[in-house]
C-alpha cells in the first residue's frame, strides 16, 4: 500500500476549476511537467509518416514545372526529294517552334500534378488532425485520474480523522465496537478507490509515453479558459481546417484538372516556328530561313463531348460534396462549444454542493466527538462529501476537455 501511504497523509482541499490541481499539495511531480500543448506537439511530431512532407514537396515542384500555357521545342527534319534529271536533293531543318495553344498532354500534366498535391496535403492534414485528437484523449485520460486521485486522497485524509475520533470516543468509553468497524470500513473503501485510481493513472500514463515517445510523462493542466470564442468565429475556423473540408477540397481540385484535360481535346492547336533550312542537290548548297504555322481543328464527337460532360458533371459533384463537408464541420465545432458551454454551466453548482457536502461533514465529525451525532449518520455525511468531491474534481476536467475539443476543432492544434 506504498501508494497509498503518501496521499493519505494529506488533505490538499482544491475547490472548483480556477484553483484545479491534479495532484495533492503534497504529492510533488517527479518530472518536468508537460502543458496540453507541448505534449500534442510531442505527439505530432511522432505521429506523421516519414515522406508525408517529401510528397507534398515533389508534388509542388512537379506542378510548378507543368506549365499549360505555352512550350518551346526544337525540331530536325530531313528530306529527300528525287529530280526527274540531276541529283536528288537533301533538305535538313533545325526549328525552334512554340506551341501558343494547351495540349491534352500537357493538361494531363498538370492534373496530375494538382491531384497528387491536393490528396498529399489532405492526408497530411488528417494525419495530424488524428495524432492531436488522440493526444488530447490520452491527456485528458491522465488528467481525469489524478483528479480522481487527489479526491480520493482528500477522501482517505478524511476516514483517517473519522477512525481517530472514534477511538477517542471508546477511550472515552461512549462509542461501541460497531462504530469503530464502520469508520474503518469507510476508510478501507477509499483506500480501495485510491488504489484502482493508481492502476488506472499507471496504464493512461503508459499510453501517453507511447503516443509522445517519452519514458517518463508528468502533466499539467491548462489554465481554465477566460471565455470562448464566438460561433460565427468557430464555424469560420472549422470550415477552414476540418481535414474532411481539406480532403474535399483536394477532390474539387482534382476534378476541376479532370474538366481542362476534357475540354483540351476540344480546343484548337496554333503553332509557329521559325528556323534554318539547309538544301543540297549535288554540287550545289543553300540556306535559308524556314518559317511555320501550324493550325490544328479538333473534331467534335460525341464521345468527346461526353466526355467533357462527364468531367463537369463529376466537378459538380465534388463542389457539392465540399459544401456538405463545410457544414458537417461548423456543425461539430458548434457542438463542440454547446459541449463547453454545458461543462461550464455545471461548475458553480457543483462546486456549491461540494462547500455544502464538506461543511456537513465537518460539522458532522465535530458532532462525533462530541457525542450529539451518531456513527451511522457521520458515514453517511461522509459518503455525501465524497461523491460531491469527485464530481466537482470530475467536472474541472471535464470543462478543460470540452474546451481543448473546441480548440482542436477550430484548428489550433494541428495547423
Amino acid at each position: 500500500m506504498a501508494f497509498l501511504a503518501r496521499p493519505a497523509l494529506c488533505t490538499g482541499v482544491v475547490i472548483g476549476l480556477v484553483a484545479l490541481q491534479l495532484r495533492p499539495a503534497c504529492a510533488q511531480a517527479t518530472s518536468p511537467q508537460l502543458t496540453l500543448e507541448e505534449t500534442v506537439s510531442l505527439a505530432l511530431r511522432e505521429a506523421p509518416p516519414p515522406n508525408a512532407s517529401g510528397t507534398v514537396r515533389t508534388a509542388k515542384a512537379l506542378l510548378s514545372h507543368s506549365n499549360p500555357i505555352s512550350r518551346m521545342e526544337l525540331t530536325t527534319t530531313s528530306d529527300v526529294e528525287p529530280q526527274p534529271s540531276g541529283p536528288p536533293r537533301y533538305t535538313l531543318a533545325e526549328e525552334y517552334g512554340i506551341d501558343l495553344t494547351s495540349t491534352t498532354e500537357r493538361y494531363g500534366e498538370l492534373s496530375a500534378a494538382r491531384a497528387d498535391l491536393a490528396t498529399a496535403t489532405a492526408s497530411f492534414s488528417a494525419t495530424r488532425r488524428a495524432a492531436a485528437t488522440s493526444a488530447l484523449t490520452a491527456f485528458f485520460a491522465l488528467a481525469a485520474d489524478e483528479a480522481q486521485a487527489a479526491a480520493d486522497a482528500e477522501n482517505v485524509a478524511f476516514t483517517e480523522r473519522m477512525i481517530a475520533a472514534s477511538a477517542e470516543r471508546r477511550f472515552a468509553g461512549s462509542a461501541n465496537l460497531s462504530d469503530a468497524e464502520r469508520m474503518r470500513f469507510a476508510n478501507a473503501t477509499a483506500a480501495a478507490d485510491n488504489a484502482a485510481t493508481g492502476a488506472a493513472q499507471n496504464g493512461d500514463r503508459a499510453s501517453l509515453a507511447v503516443l509522445i515517445g517519452s519514458p517518463d510523462v508528468a502533466i499539467a493542466l491548462p489554465a481554465p479558459a477566460a471565455g470562448l470564442p464566438d460561433a460565427t468565429t468557430a464555424a469560420d475556423a472549422a470550415s477552414r481546417s476540418n481535414p474532411t473540408v481539406v480532403a474535399a477540397q483536394a477532390v474539387v481540385a482534382a476534378r476541376e484538372a479532370d474538366v481542362l484535360v476534357a475540354a483540351a481535346g476540344l480546343r484548337s492547336d496554333f503553332s509557329v516556328g521559325a528556323g534554318v533550312a539547309v538544301v543540297s542537290q549535288g554540287n550545289q548548297r543553300s540556306a535559308h530561313p524556314a518559317v511555320t504555322l501550324g493550325l490544328g481543328l479538333p473534331l467534335s464527337t460525341p464521345l468527346t463531348r461526353g466526355t467533357v460532360s462527364a468531367a463537369q458533371a463529376a466537378a459538380d459533384a465534388a463542389r457539392a460534396d465540399l459544401v456538405e463537408s463545410r457544414r458537417e464541420a461548423v456543425q461539430a465545432v458548434l457542438r463542440a462549444r454547446t459541449d463547453a458551454l454545458s461543462a461550464l454551466a455545471r461548475v458553480p453548482p457543483l462546486e456549491r454542493a461540494y462547500q455544502s457536502a464538506r461543511s456537513v461533514a465537518e460539522s458532522d465529525l465535530e458532532g462525533y466527538r462530541r457525542g450529539r451525532v451518531s456513527g451511522p449518520d457521520l458515514v453517511a455525511s461522509q459518503l455525501q462529501y465524497a461523491a460531491a468531491l469527485v464530481a466537482v474534481r470530475a467536472a474541472g476536467v471535464q470543462v478543460l476537455t470540452a474546451v481543448a475539443q473546441l480548440r482542436l476543432q477550430m484548428g489550433e492544434f494541428d495547423a
